[in-house]
């Protein structure tokens, strides 16, 4: 069943393809292949496959799809389950974000409850508890004639995680309690307070590790 709405209210069933425009609200029971959405969306939990959206969404409990893709804002009551997620605009979760490979966000990324990936990408503003990655973390804040524009500027401020598990991190401006990886890049306004690095440390002058362990190498980065 296809279903193309405009400021509706979409039923229990399964849909293959969901094209909606404007506010909707989406019953429990609701399952689709694809949805395309653009407007407002608000739900208690939404199960599907492919969801590209262009707007607000809002889902007092879970989200749990296949793919997530686009921009404007997300807030999930409860955790963000997918294979992949590629956002620009904010997201926020109460409950635990899995994503199965990417996770890449330009914008802010938010939740008290554990994140995990394969690979984890921020562009923007980390809010994070626990930060886990089989692969690599990068973590870059927008550039300082972006943060001048009055809509960016509730992102002028450091990411802050308390843990972060990885392979290899790559961050700039960041506070964090503690990080455990092989290989280790902080720059700019970085200060983590403990280090358990196996490989390579690498820090600019501005970043700070205030303990170290591990037997890593250390090697100072050019401004």
């Amino acid at each position: 069943m296809n279903l193309t709405l405009a400021d509706g209210h979409i039923r229990p069933g399964h849909y293959e393809c969901l094209d909606v425009v404007g506010d909707t609200r989406v019953d429990d029971g609701v399952v689709f292949d694809v949805m395309l959405m653009r407007g407002r969306m608000s739900a208690h939990r939404l199960r599907g496959g492919v969801l590209r959206m262009d707007g607000e969404l809002l889902a007092t409990d879970s989200i749990d799809v296949e793919l997530l893709s686009g921009n404007g804002s997300i807030e999930a009551g409860g955790g963000i389950r997918t294979r992949r997620l590629e956002f620009v605009g904010d997201l926020k979760a109460r409950e635990r974000i899995k994503v199965l490979t990417d996770l890449d966000v330009s914008g802010s990324l938010v939740s008290a409850a554990p994140m995990s990936a394969e690979h984890i990408s921020v562009y923007g503003v980390l809010e994070a508890h626990d930060l886990c990655a089989s692969g690599d973390v990068r973590i870059r804040p927008f550039e300082t004639l972006m943060l001048r524009w009055g809509c960016f500027r509730q992102y002028d401020r450091r990411s802050t995680a308390d843990t972060i598990r990885c392979r290899s991190l790559d961050a700039k401006d960041l506070s964090c309690r503690s990080v455990v990886a092989n290989t280790v890049d902080l720059r700019g306004a970085s200060d983590v307070q403990d280090v358990r690095c196996l490989t390579t440390l690498s820090m600019d002058r501005g970043a700070t590790a205030r303990h170290v362990s591990g037997g890593c190498d250390r090697v100072t980065l050019s401004e």
